[in-house]
């Protein structure tokens, strides 16, 4: 199992780092909304649609739409809006998995969890497309969105294994501890750092870097307990098995999709 994980984490991210260096915009554009889909399918067994051919029409309109955005949206203030609102309901769900932790798991899907799955393809879709080609340095910054997430994962696996005593939510995730969480944010923090040193940036524009790092790896935890809620009222292990060892799409991306919204809407913000 761990050969068959590593195996498919080394094409997956070959894959990927060729993607957003090399690839024309319209190619980039067809990987983003082939992703959304495969994401809003698995999405779709997890939020209660069980028929395949319902579930193909959702992740076909999800995919549509996510599309449709990218083709017709490059304006940055209706990107850094759109995330605004985004960010905005992430807090809501958020709301609801602390109030969840406080009860049990519901005992079937959340099917209301499919009206917010499109806005949120849609906004990371945008999201990732708009860090890319923004400037010269756009994939750079991509990768460094998503390190984010990546940095605070490991960190908190890692630390958690060492040191972790309490557990950060007995109800969505058993696994995780208080500890490992503390130790992701100090992984992202200690990233900041390290981009703003090698970045050249002054003590502001760093101290703004190192701030929504950390409310952007908060985030990717979050977005982590949140895909968890959701798999245990569905009563499944892994969202989906299109990645070999990994499970499926959700399994993979939980955490960027909260944690991309919030950097671009702080970034702007903020004006980083």
């Amino acid at each position: 199992m761990l050969k068959q994980r590593f195996i498919t984490a080394v094409v997956l991210v070959s894959i990927f780092l060729w993607a957003v260096f090399f690839w024309p915009s319209q190619a980039f554009i067809a990987l983003i909304v082939v992703l959304c889909a495969v994401g809003a399918h698995e999405w779709s067994a997890l939020g209660g649609i069980q028929r395949p051919i319902l579930r193909a029409c959702y992740a076909i309109t999800c995919g549509s739409l996510v599309l449709l955005l990218l083709l017709s949206f490059d304006q940055t203030d209706t990107i850094i809006g759109f995330n605004a609102v985004l960010s905005l309901g992430w807090l809501m769900v958020f709301a609801w998995l602390v109030k969840l932790n406080n009860s049990e798991v519901p005992k079937r899907p959340q099917a209301w969890s499919l009206v917010f799955a499109p806005l949120v393809m849609c906004g990371v879709g945008l999201s990732l497309l708009w860090l890319r080609d923004a400037s010269a340095t756009g994939p750079w910054l991509l990768i460094y969105v998503l390190a984010i997430a990546w940095a605070a994962d490991i960190g908190a696996y890692f630390v958690g294994r060492k040191f972790g005593r309490r557990k950060l939510s007995v109800v969505l995730s058993p696994g995780k501890s208080v500890e490992g969480a503390l130790g992701g944010l100090v992984c992202a923090v200690l990233l900041a750092i390290v981009a703003s040193i090698l970045l050249e940036l002054d003590s502001g524009q760093m101290f703004k870097l190192v701030l929504i790092s950390i409310v952007s790896a908060v985030f990717s935890v979050g977005g982590d307990l949140f895909e968890s809620s959701l798999k245990r009222a569905a009563g499944v292990k892994d969202s989906g098995w299109i990645l070999p060892g990994h499970g499926g799409v959700l399994d993979r991306v939980d955490s960027p999709l909260a944690s991309v919204p919030v950097f671009v809407g702080l970034s702007a913000f903020l004006s980083l």
